[in-house]
């Protein structure tokens, strides 16, 4: 796999987290190759993953409460400051448990609540997510190098798996869609523009550490929301 075909992979699952229209059997694809990645090169993939979710995250306004969450989760010994309570899964700021449908609530209201699966803007976070990955994306929040640590762990603790790859890049991509999900709420049900640039520039700085691309904290810099662009989307859903 040359480096080229790396960066294509990388330019295609963008493309399947901005594009809903592409036909099952290409997700499926991508999917694929996206494993085969992970396989090939799986702490690049890792590095990749936490720079791109750390940018992410912290472009959230200060007062989300998804913004600075905490973590602890036992099964692959991953922790963050303030851990909750329970020793699985994460906590948000305002102290409330995270990874249910409720937590894209405050910026949207469901229409099919009977059947979220039917909602269009709540189809993507129905499901409850699993404890390690609502830790991860919790993670996510505090550094790069913490969610490398965690994701180094669990390819360490699952060694002895021949479906490795997959399991990982499941948990990788369970915490991608969700985070996109939330950045979608601040720009209007679609993808922030600079998130699929930043996909490629944060994979070719994996590839070469020296390229000539914005640094994670440069484009934590450059794409960050407002201190009080969520207390505004939250009036606009209350005045609905």
């Amino acid at each position: 796999m040359t480096s080229d075909e790396r960066a294509r992979i990388i330019a295609r699952y963008s493309t399947s987290l901005h594009e809903p229209l592409l036909r099952v059997d290409e997700v499926v694809q991508i999917h694929q190759d996206m494993v085969e990645l992970v396989a090939a090169h799986p702490h690049l993939v890792m590095t990749w993953f936490g720079r791109v979710t750390h940018v992410g995250m912290r472009a959230l306004s200060p007062n989300d409460p998804m913004a600075q969450m905490s973590a602890h989760y036992f099964g692959f010994h991953w922790i963050a400051p303030n851990s909750p309570a329970t020793d699985r899964g994460a906590m948000r700021s305002d102290g409330l448990v995270f990874g249910t449908w409720s937590d894209a609530s405050d910026l949207s209201t469901p229409m099919q609540i009977d059947d979220l699966g039917c909602d269009l803007e709540f189809a993507a976070v129905a499901d409850t997510m699993i404890p390690e990955d609502a830790a991860l994306l919790a993670m996510a929040g505090h550094s790069v190098e913490q969610v490398h640590l965690c994701l180094r762990t669990a390819w360490k603790i699952t060694a002895s798996s021949k479906h490795r790859p997959c399991t990982l890049w499941d948990h990788m991509d369970a915490v991608m869609r969700r985070l996109v999900h939330r950045l979608r709420q601040y720009t209007g049900g679609v993808p922030p523009q600079w998130l699929e640039p930043l996909f490629t520039m944060a994979w070719t700085l994996v590839e070469d550490p020296d390229a000539d691309v914005p640094s994670t904290d440069d484009w934590v810099a450059h794409v960050a929301f407002a201190e009080d662009a969520y207390d505004s989307l939250v009036e606009d859903e209350m005045s609905r």
